[in-house]
């Protein structure tokens, strides 16, 4: 039996990271788990404000487009705790490689004293 391989990501584009659209055309994705990181800044911002930060882009194909041409940190709702939004920002840098790991949230200030 062959295992198949998935040459598409599926997911929902609100908690896509944009590097899971900026892989070109026919070449295999190349993320991992900082785009989980992403989606947790997401989950985060959605939490704490009661929408995603893409809710404003009418359709997927939009927010695909918007993800895959990001050129700068996403932008938050700054209307949070100072706590949560430094984490939120965190995870949602652009460069996965200045995303912090997961080791690395557990000890941060909102994690551990919850503000």
């Amino acid at each position: 039996m062959v295992a198949a391989k998935r040459r598409v990501w599926a997911g929902t584009p609100d908690y896509s990271s944009p590097e899971m659209h900026k892989s070109p055309l026919n070449a295999l994705p190349r993320y991992g788990y900082k785009s989980d990181i992403w989606s947790l800044g997401i989950l985060l911002h959605e939490m704490t404000t009661g929408y995603r930060p893409l809710f404003a882009l009418k359709n997927n194909y939009d927010k695909i487009f918007y993800l895959k041409n990001l050129q700068h940190d996403l932008p938050i709702d700054r209307n949070v705790s100072s706590g949560v939004y430094d984490a939120m920002k965190r995870c949602l840098r652009l460069r996965p490689k200045y995303r912090p790991t997961a080791e690395h949230l557990r000890l941060h200030s909102y994690v551990v004293n919850g503000y």
